[in-house]
């Protein structure tokens, strides 16, 4: 039984310019990584990679029990195993709560069978999952009336519908303010670890990937410069992270958001 999520020397090529620089990276079950990096970092890139939405350019990717993906149905396998979360939740605002929810659903059935209504196991797994996340009393409340909170929650309860091995979250609390994205990544956080779900989620605010991070990933320029725990995240390491941006003395790496000045 393959216990980790494994990245083996890939690379990713936009053009002629590298986006990904030999990346190895374990993740293991139940783990919950913070990717960090400035922005054009390949925080984003990492993450689509995993679930091939970027295809490899080279490298190697042995995802959990489904062990090397290979081909079409190996792929196929891991995107039903891996639930995403989004900066800007992807959700379909017109509909309900219980509609988004049970979109996570729709890859373990045919298209066909897609149209019709899925099957009662489907139904009360989307709802217990909203229960979860706290907003059963919203079940048939259309997402557009949602505060943004709210909104991320639902895509946690539509990744966690999935019965994922693995959650991608890419910025997730970039558009809420700091209680409501502690909220959020605490709720996160607690379900991964009663599920044994491993989680990588990127994030620009470094105090959140202390507090939540299980360890902490950190990229720059397409490469990792970073692999450890919180408390090794000193300021020199810090700077080498953001090694992109312009940093002077007075950056602020205590705050809710790195400040580049």
């Amino acid at each position: 039984m393959n216990n980790k999520l494994s990245l083996k020397n890939i690379n990713v090529k936009y053009g002629e310019s590298l986006a990904l620089k030999s990346i190895n990276l374990d993740i293991y079950k139940g783990e919950f990584v913070v990717l960090l990096g400035s922005s054009g970092a390949g925080k984003s890139t990492l993450l689509r990679t995993i679930n091939q939405l970027n295809p490899l350019t080279s490298g190697e990717l042995d995802f959990f029990d489904l062990g090397k993906i290979r081909n079409k149905k190996d792929l196929q396998n891991l995107r039903k195993k891996t639930g995403m979360i989004f900066q800007q939740h992807q959700l379909i605002e017109r509909n309900t709560v219980f509609q988004n929810v049970l979109t996570g659903r729709l890859g373990f059935h045919s298209l066909l069978r897609s149209i019709l209504p899925l099957p009662k196991f489907d139904q009360e797994l989307a709802l217990d999952c909203i229960d979860r996340v706290n907003l059963l009393d919203k079940a048939l409340v259309k997402v557009k009336e949602l505060s943004g909170g709210q909104q991320q929650r639902v895509g946690i309860a539509r990744a966690l519908a999935q019965n994922p091995s693995l959650i991608l979250a890419d910025e997730p609390i970039a558009s809420l303010d700091p209680k409501t994205s502690h909220q959020v990544l605490s709720m996160l956080k607690d379900i991964c670890k009663k599920d044994n779900i491993s989680a990588l989620t990127s994030l620009h605010q470094v105090d959140f990937a202390k507090e939540y991070g299980d360890r902490i990933i950190g990229l720059s320029h397409g490469k990792i410069v970073f692999n450890g725990k919180s408390d090794q995240l000193s300021d020199e390491i810090l700077k080498n992270i953001y090694s992109s941006s312009t940093i002077t003395e007075e950056t602020n790496f205590t705050s809710n958001e790195v400040v580049m000045v």
